[in-house]
């Protein structure tokens, strides 16, 4: 099973690597999914919904995308250790780059995404935490064109967001 699954995964993950920046930034980024974005305005119809929101589209960079990152993060680094625990080799597999012409391939270890998830819950809970608030919020809302990012929080609450966030163990101690 792990040598049918270990390529789709691994591609999977270097999409996250590559076009949603996560190993650029730490966190990943939907500005490649084109649409994806809010700029806080009241119109309707502005930004593609995300997963079941119908209503709403969240901000390019993101807490309920990187939920799932994270996850996904913790499910590769516990494929590739059992991959190798178990000696299970697969060939290499590459992904398209964002210019839909470079040729990503992937060279993750259980080591170097361990590092990755790391730095990842670091990050989120810098970036999405409200001190103020006490809580995570969901993001930062984006400019109106989708760009680039304004200094208003998109925050409704999100309980079901933070108690992911606390049950995946990316909330500190104190948070």
């Amino acid at each position: 099973l792990l040598k049918e699954v270990l390529p789709n995964a691994r591609r999977a993950m270097q999409f996250y690597l590559t076009c949603l920046d996560g190993a650029e930034k730490g966190i990943i980024d939907n500005r490649y999914l084109v649409g994806h974005f809010n700029s806080g305005t009241a119109d309707t119809g502005i930004g593609i919904g995300d997963g079941y929101w119908d209503a709403i589209s969240f901000p390019n960079v993101n807490l309920y995308a990187n939920l799932s990152y994270h996850q996904a993060l913790v499910g590769m680094l516990w494929l590739e250790e059992m991959a190798q625990a178990y000696n299970v080799t697969v060939p290499a597999v590459t992904v398209l780059g964002k210019d839909m012409k470079t040729v990503v391939t992937y060279t993750e270890t259980a080591e170097s995404l361990a590092e990755k998830l790391e730095r990842c819950e670091s990050l989120m809970r810098s970036t999405f935490w409200d001190e103020e608030n006490g809580r995570f919020f969901a993001g930062y809302y984006d400019t109106a064109d989708g760009t680039g990012t304004t200094d208003r929080k998109m925050d409704y609450g999100f309980l079901m967001f933070n108690l992911q966030a606390v049950a995946d163990g990316i909330a500190s101690e104190e948070q």
